[in-house]
């Protein structure tokens, strides 16, 4: 069985405020409920896994970014040039 956390624990996993973890949980990209009493209760394993997706789609931005600026490198610049040249 999945370990059940509170919404405080997974919003602070996941590195978001409380009501963006419930906006989370009410859009479907985190598994949670509310009990009887009125608590959240959120799994832990949904929560990791977003935190993982999150990850990887920063790690992707990353490396098609090539720099930090975003601009082409001078290296891709004069491949153009030269290929524009011999066109």
């Amino acid at each position: 069985m999945d370990d059940l956390i509170t919404m405080n624990q997974a919003a602070t996993l996941c590195r978001c405020s409380y009501p963006q973890m419930v906006r989370l949980v009410l859009v479907g990209e985190v598994e949670g409920w509310q009990d009887e009493s009125r608590r959240w209760k959120v799994k832990r394993t949904s929560v990791e896994r977003l935190v993982g997706r999150r990850l990887e789609a920063a790690k992707r931005r990353t490396v098609d970014a090539g720099t930090h600026t975003g601009l082409p490198t001078a290296k891709a610049k004069r491949a153009r040039v030269n290929a524009d040249a011999a066109a």
